[in-house]
């Protein structure tokens, strides 16, 4: 695993400087660009792994519509939304992304039974508004719908080598089938055989849920993480917190 004193920009260069073929090889199980999840429902899913300049425009669509949905969370926020700030860093160069599809021509027939399970289930309709309240998308009608993504990037924190989650996103279709929690390990993986120190990730505090998933999946408090501070005589908590996950090696 490199540490402080080998230089991580080099490290993190010479990984963002492969090419699109040279990475599967070395990072992807199989070389292989396309794998497969099946959920604890036994339903197909199919992962694709993109980067950004092999991501299509209609892709690229479908992705910030799955993002757009956290936008009442980031307005809550310190962080504030801008829709040109975030189109313009999941463009960024090095950017690289998981896309989630169904295996095979069911996605209609799923979107309807699920939204007529919905309109009948007393329980779903009285549950609490969550900050992040996915919508149904007219994608979700389509045959090629994108029903997640996990966006990554390889770089430097801290002057450590990492790999950082940027969004991890799901459609309601996707929800709780595991796979994002499949998704998480997949980039691990790759932080692993990279020989990366750690993976990280920003959370909202105010989305303990969110966070709770992350500490089930191993993730703590980064050190870096912002601490509360004291202003005017009171303490102010920040609004999200930077977590992560050291890397065992090989």
């Amino acid at each position: 695993m490199p540490t402080r004193c080998e230089k991580p920009t080099e490290v993190v260069n010479a990984i963002n400087n492969l090419s699109e073929d040279a990475f599967m090889d070395r990072f992807l199980p199989n070389g292989e660009r396309r794998s497969h999840f099946k959920d604890k429902d036994k339903r197909d899913w199919v992962i694709d792994f993109v980067p950004v300049q092999s991501l299509t425009p209609y892709d690229f669509t479908q992705c910030f519509e799955l993002v757009e949905n956290m936008e009442r969370a980031y307005r809550a926020s310190s962080m504030g939304w801008s829709r040109k700030g975030k189109k313009e860093e999941m463009g960024l160069q090095h950017m690289r992304y998981l896309l989630v599809t169904k295996d095979g021509l069911t996605q209609r027939e799923d979107a309807l039974e699920w939204r007529e399970k919905q309109r009948t289930n007393q329980r779903w309709r009285e549950r609490p508004l969550l900050l992040e309240e996915p919508v149904h998308r007219m994608y979700d009608l389509f045959d090629d719908a994108i029903h997640g993504m996990l966006s990554f990037m390889i770089t430097v924190e801290d002057n450590l080598p990492v790999l950082y989650i940027y969004e991890v996103h799901m459609s309601r279709l996707a929800r709780g089938t595991g796979i994002g929690s499949h998704l998480m390990r997949m980039v691990e993986g790759i932080a692993k055989e990279a020989g990366l120190a750690k993976t990280m990730l920003t959370s909202f505090t105010k989305e303990l849920w969110t966070v709770d998933t992350y500490r089930h999946l191993g993730y703590l408090e980064d050190e870096y993480s912002p601490a509360p501070r004291e202003l005017r005589g009171k303490v102010v908590k920040p609004d999200y917190i930077i977590m992560s996950k050291t890397m065992a090696a090989g």
